[in-house]
């Protein structure tokens, strides 16, 4: 995996973006991050070819205009986009959310900022992402 790459983070909760740039920065993770607050931003953010496609992405389900499913269904569809690897980063925790989900991660918000970097950590070392992971 190209550990260069940004890291696509698709969220509608700006506590939760917050989070997760506090959580990769704690990890000491430097690739950029790109956020946006829905599927249909995201879709156009990797749809135009003047954006460096992410090495990762980090999606919630639950979003409004597009949400995470319908996201993920439109990017598994589109043959320049279906090899992007996905942890869905949700509230949810419902085994049909999770089973047939073609996600690499699936990581449950935990209330703790500790229990979140450890989920994190532990979502990236799986992929071998980042070397700089502590």
């Amino acid at each position: 995996m190209d550990n260069s790459k940004p890291i696509l983070h698709v969220e509608d909760d700006e506590i939760d973006c917050l989070t997760i740039k506090r959580v990769l920065k704690t990890l000491e993770i430097t690739n950029k991050l790109v956020q946006k607050a829905d599927g249909e931003e995201a879709l156009k953010y990797l749809t135009n070819e003047n954006n460096e496609k992410p090495g990762l992405i980090l999606l919630d389900l639950n979003m409004p205009c597009m949400d995470g499913r319908e996201f993920l269904q439109a990017i598994r569809k589109d043959p320049n986009l279906s090899n992007i690897p996905v942890i869905i980063v949700t509230t949810s925790s419902r085994d049909q959310d999770i089973i047939g989900s073609n996600v690499v991660g699936y990581i449950v918000k935990p209330v703790g900022f500790s229990d979140f970097i450890a989920a994190i950590k532990s979502e990236f070392e799986k992929l071998n992402f980042c070397c700089s992971v502590r």
